[in-house]
């Protein structure tokens, strides 16, 4: 089998690129108000729905950040371990977060984790995913300034793919995010009773729009000629799943964990042999891999977000989670031939 030697020695020497971190300032919070601490994007906006303006919500990984690596700031756990509920997806997406466990529950601090309970995926670059929707139950677990220095000086230096080898990107499934929705709801409820209806009612809002994206996915690809993409990395398993097509990621559940090149020279042969029209990139990491294939195997290209934050562009233009899986949808309808 031969391969391009250009295309073997692009991949040889280009990694994923993840976009570099930015400094966080602590958010100013009213401290009249609860307050929730969310690691990330797609937890934030969960977050930011149910409580609208009763509530702060503060966001651990900053905007434009991609949140696999990203280890907060000693200032930043400081706030964590002063908020009423900290709110994680856990998984191995934010392992920092298992370690505040115990002292969390000596503050009284609420933790809500969004993969507990759930049936995880295993990960794997260049899989095929064609699972049934798993079940997922949020449930409740539960530092002074000393610790936080304490915890940040164990963390310099280090780096981590998903350490517990399961996928944690479980929040593409829209169904994940209605019970994770109603999870907060019901503990803000407890929390802030006199402003129970009012989250009620939030939430109630959230879910409708969730419950109409669940069903654009389900009409618009129930009629595709193809039933298969190629995705910058390992990110898809509960979207593709859910909605009845295959994944063959480029890097496995990191966008920081390279392929070889052999794993790409493999996948530019499927990619021929399937006559793949479109590779999917991502807006947070550099785009080169994606592009060298795509122009190995005379593919366009087109943006598939694992909504893991939002970058320059879409922050500007205030996307959601709801926009960017809109996004997702219209260029999956394109890439998959729907009609």
């Amino acid at each position: 089998m031969k391969y391009s030697f250009l295309f073997v020695a692009a991949v040889l020497l280009m990694g994923a690129g993840c976009a570099s971190n930015s400094t966080l300032k602590p958010t100013e919070v009213n401290t009249e108000k609860p307050t929730v601490v969310a690691t990330f994007f797609p937890i934030a906006e969960v977050s930011r729905a149910v409580l609208g303006d009763l509530a702060n919500v503060v966001v651990i990984t900053p905007e434009g950040t991609e949140p696999h690596d990203y280890e907060p700031t000693p200032k930043q756990i400081e706030q964590i371990l002063s908020a009423d509920v900290f709110f994680m997806n856990g998984a191995g997406l934010d392992p920092w977060g298992e370690k505040l466990h115990t002292d969390l529950e000596t503050k009284q601090v609420t933790v809500l984790e969004l993969t507990d309970g759930m049936a995880l995926k295993e990960g794997g670059a260049h899989e095929h995913h064609n699972d049934a929707a798993h079940k997922e139950t949020v449930e409740h677990h539960n530092e002074d300034e000393h610790a936080a220095e304490e915890f940040h000086a164990d963390e310099v230096g280090h780096t981590h793919e998903d350490e517990t080898g399961k996928d944690p990107h479980v929040w593409l499934d829209p169904t994940v995010m209605m019970r994770a929705a109603t999870a907060l709801r019901d503990e803000m409820m407890s929390i802030d009773p006199n402003n129970a209806t009012q989250y009620a009612q939030q939430t109630q809002v959230f879910l409708s729009a969730l419950e109409s994206l669940d069903q654009a996915y389900k009409t618009g690809l129930s009629t595709c000629e193809k039933d298969s993409i190629i995705v910058s990395h390992d990110a898809f398993a509960y979207l593709s799943g859910r909605y009845g097509f295959t994944t063959h990621a480029i890097a496995g559940l990191s966008p920081s964990a390279e392929p070889s090149a052999k794993q790409l020279s493999q996948l530019a042969e499927e990619a021929k042999e399937n006559k793949t029209e479109y590779i999917f990139f991502e807006s947070l990491v550099s785009p080169k891999l994606a592009e060298t294939l795509a122009a190995e195997v005379g593919a366009k290209t087109l943006v598939l977000t694992p909504i893991e934050g939002r970058n320059e562009e879409e922050a500007a233009a205030n996307a959601t989670y709801i926009s960017l899986m809109e996004q997702n949808l219209n260029n999956l309808k394109i890439a998959l031939a729907c009609k």
